[in-house]
């Protein structure tokens, strides 16, 4: 039986990175030579051949084991914080209703026009017939024309409530009159007069009467007696 005598050298590279030693490329270097194998060569022909490794002769270096990878850390359950109860506040109480108050009616006013007379008697006759131009309460037309030249008058238009009051009209009418002719304070009737002295008589016109027609347009509308001084 012929041998062939085979020459394999394998070579070993330190790895840095790894801090190992990695197998690098093997040289192999063949070589032929014929002559016969002994009986020994024979009984060992088919073993294979073991690699011999630097610093450990004689035995196959171990595969190296992968390192084991960290486990990734698993995220702790986050405990729920027990809610705090917020103060409730004192319920606040209930102001009433402020009672509303009716309105209040719009008064109604109109408009009154007034003759005002003062009179001054310089004779008993005088004052007696002044003393008699109330008394039943109206002053008809030319009722006084023997105190012609011996009064003074005008004429004040005021406007009161419809519902006025006496009171109220008189205050109205004063302050409208000059004191020229002067106020009225009273609607008492005046029952004598003396010669010498003045007295003042308010008189309402009537309906359709004016101060350029006092007693109406044909003289037939009475004055009315309000008050007098």
């Amino acid at each position: 039986m012929p041998v062939t005598t085979v020459t394999t050298t394998t070579t070993y590279v330190f790895d840095e990175g790894r801090q190992t030693w990695v197998l690098g490329r093997p040289v192999t270097t063949s070589a032929t030579s014929t002559r016969p194998a002994t009986a020994a060569e024979a009984a060992t022909c088919g073993s294979p051949s073991v690699p011999v490794t630097p610093g450990n002769p004689g035995t196959t270096p171990k595969p190296e084991q992968p390192r084991p990878q960290p486990k990734p850390e698993q995220p702790k359950p986050e405990q729920p914080k027990p809610e705090q109860p917020k103060p409730t506040q004192p319920a606040q109480p209930v102001q009433p209703a402020k009672p509303v108050q009716p309105a209040k009616p719009v008064q109604r006013m109109v408009t009154r026009t007034f003759q005002v007379d003062r009179y001054l008697p310089v004779m008993a006759a005088q004052a007696r017939l002044v003393a008699g131009f109330d008394d039943d309460g109206v002053l008809r037309y030319r009722e006084d024309r023997p105190m012609w030249g011996k009064a003074t008058w005008e004429f004040v238009t005021v406007r009161v409530p419809a519902d006025a009051t006496k009171a109220q009209v008189i205050k109205a009418v004063n302050a409208a009159t000059s004191t020229r002719v002067g106020d009225v304070r009273t609607t008492a009737e005046l029952t004598s007069a003396r010669a010498g002295r003045a007295y003042v008589i308010a008189w309402e016109l009537g309906r359709t009467a004016t101060p350029m027609a006092a007693w109406g347009p044909r003289g037939t509308v009475n004055q009315t007696f309000l008050a007098r001084s």
